[in-house]
């Protein structure tokens, strides 16, 4: 849908499944390492037009990658390889054991 709807109780807790946080043992007992959490208040502060713009970014990032994949695919099925590649190719598989 679109929106982020943290469940409530336990589920809704940050854990490790979710966050990456974890529980360690040391000297002083037991503490909770957050990995993740520490950025989720900076986060949930972010404003709306932050979002669209990080999110727009997002959208020309796997558009522009979508298009230089599909441009090297095009290249590669168009292309005959020369005659050095397919010379380089058979030399690299040739294992003078075998011959």
């Amino acid at each position: 849908m679109g929106e982020l709807k943290e469940p409530n109780g336990k589920e809704g807790d940050f854990s490790q499944e979710n966050w990456g946080n974890y529980k360690a043992k040391g000297p002083g007992g037991e503490k909770t390492i957050e990995r993740a959490t520490i950025f989720k208040k900076r986060i949930d502060k972010l404003p709306v037009q932050h979002w669209e713009a990080i999110m727009a970014k997002a959208e020309e990032f796997v558009v522009k990658k979508k298009r230089v994949a599909e441009e090297v695919l095009q290249t590669v099925v168009d292309s005959e390889p020369s005659a050095e590649d397919v010379e380089a190719y058979e030399n690299a598989l040739f294992d003078p054991m075998f011959a």
